[in-house]
């Protein structure tokens, strides 16, 4: 993969992120208040239960709250290079403050548990 390729798929990355860092984006706001499944952030539970989060990204997030920092927890994925590719994903934790969550909704039951 050459150099170029490598920052076109990074810079995509980041415009999928735009907006995230200001809080800008209107649309999860409506979108969270049109989809019944989707409840505000100030009813997100708060004893560590995990749920999928809209924290501002074009993507859901698996989320709880952390009491210790008072702040939610999110799985947040990250893309580093291996061997000239980027193909090492791995998930790492991220913290926002507690007024920071647009949307909540609990996680899917699995139903064909064997």
């Amino acid at each position: 993969m050459s150099e170029h390729t490598v920052t076109e798929k990074l810079n995509s990355f980041a415009e999928a992120c735009h907006g995230f860092n200001g809080r800008t984006i209107e649309y999860d706001d409506v979108l969270a208040q049109q989809n019944s499944q989707w409840k505000t952030g100030e009813t997100a539970p708060r004893d560590g239960t995990p749920f999928l989060a809209n924290i501002g990204l074009p993507f859901a997030v698996a989320c709880c709250w952390n009491g210790a920092s008072e702040e939610w927890c999110y799985a947040m994925q990250q893309v580093d290079m291996y061997n000239g590719h980027l193909v090492d994903y791995y998930f790492e934790n991220t913290f926002e403050k507690s007024d920071e969550l647009i949307a909540w909704m609990p996680m899917p039951e699995i139903t064909n548990r064997d």
